[in-house]
């Protein structure tokens, strides 16, 4: 074999555990893992030509795989193999195994799914490894124990995607050179999160929770979300999505430091999908608005109310009420602009829009898009124009649910 062919192969290597999909010949081209256009056909490795891996200190390089030919997939030629999910007859996780004093020196990309390997062994052989894509893959080590804790140490890596359909225990990633970031994974009680990729520039990250393990009050933390600007104009944003339930468990701090674990890039924009079922959220937000990293980063603040469709309310004494969350002063002097969608004009959040005007004095521009069934006509609504009389140089703007513009206050320098 030809020394630019093993070179070839050894570019790319795609680790599959599960053997329900083989061919190239019957496989459609799409898109990678990490979106980009596709480049290349993924076919299995005859057990006579092994990856060319190359036994450490060894100046011959080794035509022999160290694992079984259908745990390993590499590029051919010049189309993509279809990434088509295994179906769920497929869902073991299957060993891969890394033998000692094996490298891959020309190894660049890798790609597995659905097994369990000794990540920092894999890592250690492939020093030139640049773009790595796990899915649902698990670290184990030589006792062969199946850790939920994903750790991630390369000096190459500059392009990282780690998707876990199952719950993880934390992630722990040291990248110097990383500038690529999208990681998925669902969690079923507080995580460890600790990155270490000073030069990344591009971050998707998104954790779910399960149950109901992280609360405040009524509320309950369902997902995080932190996404660097992808297009030219779109700012860096925090999505914390949380809902109201009947438990009631007073833990602010521990919901306060699990949404800070989830920062790991600079943002400027925070999102509050909020599924309030009747409940007053006014203590909720100002709870998380006052947290130093958003207070001292926030440029513009959403706030999504999703409503039930049966008919809303809580029980009288409610604990979501009795925060005092209407006397908090919290400092906002870097907010200019506010927007808040499904706004009813309640008691509460006319008292919500007070606060912030008041914590927030460069606000330049105020959006409310009211909640379905609001009109013109209702107390909440002509509530809203009221407590602007007195913010003139904010710009506000009402919208009915259907988009159309209900009225506007435009700031004189506008």
């Amino acid at each position: 074999m030809s020394r630019s062919t093993r070179s070839k192969w050894c570019s790319a290597a795609y680790l599959d555990p599960c053997p329900w999909f083989r061919s190239s010949k019957s496989a459609s081209p799409t898109s990678g893992c990490h979106g980009r256009s596709p480049r290349s056909t993924w076919s299995t490795l005859p057990a006579s030509t092994r990856c060319s891996a190359q036994p450490r200190g060894s100046s011959r390089r080794s035509s022999s795989l160290s694992s079984p030919r259908t745990y390993s997939m590499v590029r051919s030629s010049s189309t993509c193999l279809a990434s088509t999910a295994p179906p769920p007859s497929c869902w073991t996780l299957h060993p891969v195994r890394v033998p000692t004093g094996v490298e891959f020196p020309a190894l660049e990309e890798l790609h597995l799914w659905a097994c369990t390997v000794d990540i920092d062994a894999l890592l250690s052989c492939s020093p030139r490894l640049r773009t790595l894509c796990l899915s649902d893959v698990y670290s184990d080590n030589d006792n062969l124990a199946v850790s939920a804790m994903l750790a991630v140490s390369s000096a190459s890596l500059q392009e990282l995607v780690l998707h876990q359909t199952d719950w993880m225990d934390g992630v722990n990633i040291v990248a110097p050179v990383l500038r690529q970031l999208t990681v998925s994974f669902s969690a079923m009680e507080k995580v460890s999160i600790s990155v270490l990729a000073p030069m990344v520039e591009m971050v998707s990250w998104r954790c779910c929770y399960f149950e109901v393990s992280i609360v405040f009050g009524v509320w309950r933390l369902e997902q995080v979300t932190l996404q660097t600007a992808q297009t030219p104009g779109q700012l860096p944003s925090l999505q914390i999505h949380a809902s109201a339930n009947s438990i009631f468990v007073c833990e602010e701090e521990t919901f306060m430091h699990e949404i800070e674990k989830h920062m790991i890039a600079e943002f400027s924009v925070l999102e509050l999908h909020l599924e309030t079922n009747g409940h007053v959220f006014g203590a909720l937000a100002f709870h998380v608005l006052g947290m130093n990293r958003i207070c001292s980063a926030m440029q513009k603040l959403k706030v999504i109310l999703q409503r039930s469709s049966v008919k809303e309310g809580c029980s009288p004494h409610c604990p979501c009420e009795s925060m005092g969350w209407r006397s908090q002063t919290i400092s906002l002097t870097g907010t200019e602009e506010v927007e808040i969608s499904g706004c009813g004009g309640d008691g509460h959040e006319i008292d919500f829009l007070k606060l912030i005007l008041k914590c927030a004095p460069m606000l330049k521009k105020m959006i409310v898009k009211l909640s379905d069934g609001a009109s013109s006509s209702d107390d909440g609504c002509t509530n809203i124009y009221n407590i602007f009389k007195a913010y003139s140089s904010v710009e506000l703007y009402v919208y009915l649910s259907s988009g159309l513009m209900l009225g506007s206050q435009d700031s004189p320098s506008a």
